[in-house]
């Protein structure tokens, strides 16, 4: 029996609506599975020696100048950089524990942790070709054949009406797997993806330790790859104060369906665009936050840094979510 109000169909038009999103979601991942599977069959090999052996500027094209034995990538505070720009750390064998914020030793420990994101959205020239919107993410858990990760919601959702045809995961060893988005929440500009690893999962999926808390001042660290940088590069800074993002910038400049007023991390770094979900590590490697963006106008953009502050509460929270028998985490 029908049990709607005759005229009313707002029910239909909603119903209608999410098994639209659902076949979207749906040919996206089948698609985007396609374009992997021919990915790694014929050029995998070369992908994973050509990231590995030069890094690239924000262009996506090998600098001229290569970092020497015990360089890293930087991007400074405070100093413009077109992505070639290397910095030497002191690094040690301490065993387990990393000790007060080295960024070296953070660096080489958490490449592993940290994976660049890629979403195809159609040309905007209408010749109907995808491009490419990159973006960042940290590793936080493992679930069977999938790797789970953590990153900004506006970073892998479409915020502004654009179709998503492709989400796509590559990870340090240069191997590249079809994303699916698992969990949600938009009032703090957080998501849960999937990377489907597959049997390469236990030995591409590194988890990140998360910390107790975030709201803690001090060094840290984000890792990231900025604009089209094929790169991982680390932004060495100082969490200054965990402040109300309306403290930072008005209401208006919000993204959709985010709370104006939520806690964020304001931070002396320089990052950019691409950065956006990247983890941001405090002194004792844990992982305390997520590149949200900064100021738009002048040099600030390279001079201050908001993220979204997580601790392993937050985290668990969404995981939960995601798998519905999970147990708390032992980091």
């Amino acid at each position: 029996m029908n049990r709607e109000p005759a005229g009313d169909t707002t029910g239909r038009v909603q119903e209608r609506a999410g098994e639209t999103m659902q076949q979207a979601e749906r040919q996206a991942t089948t698609a985007m599975q396609t374009e992997v599977s021919d990915y790694r069959a014929q050029s995998m090999p070369q992908t994973r020696t050509s990231e590995r052996a030069a890094a690239t500027d924000f262009d996506g094209k090998p600098c001229a100048n290569q970092p020497n034995p015990g360089q890293i990538p930087t991007l400074e505070a405070g100093r413009r950089s077109d992505g070639c720009s290397f910095s030497g750390f002191q690094t040690r064998d301490t065993g387990a524990q990393l000790p007060p914020l080295n960024t070296g030793e953070l660096y080489n420990r958490s490449r592993e942790q940290s994976v660049r994101l890629d979403v195809g959205v159609p040309s905007q020239r209408g010749d109907g070709r995808l491009r490419t919107e990159p973006s960042s993410g940290v590793i936080v858990a493992r679930d069977g054949d999938r790797c789970l990760i953590a990153t900004a919601n506006h970073s892998v959702s479409s915020i502004q009406g654009e179709q998503i045809a492709s989400r796509a995961a590559t990870f340090a060893s240069g191997e590249r797997y079809p994303v699916t988005i698992e969990a949600r929440d938009r009032s703090r500009d957080l998501a849960i993806v999937a990377a489907h690893t597959g049997r390469d999962t236990e030995r591409v999926c590194q988890p990140a330790t998360i910390a107790e808390r975030a709201d803690v001042p001090g060094q840290a660290t984000a890792l990231g790859f900025p604009e089209r940088s094929r790169t991982l590069q680390a932004s060495p800074g100082i969490v200054e104060r965990t402040t109300a993002g309306t403290n930072l910038r008005a209401a208006i400049h919000s993204l959709p369906g985010e709370r104006a007023n939520r806690p964020l991390l304001d931070m002396s770094m320089h990052t950019r665009p691409g950065n956006s979900g990247g983890p941001v590590f405090n002194e004792r490697g844990e992982v305390q936050g997520l590149v949200y963006g900064g100021p738009p106008s002048g040099r600030a953009h390279i001079e201050r840094t908001w993220a979204t502050p997580i601790d392993r509460a937050r985290i668990d929270g969404m995981l939960s979510r995601v798998q519905p028998n999970r147990q708390r985490a032992a980091w």
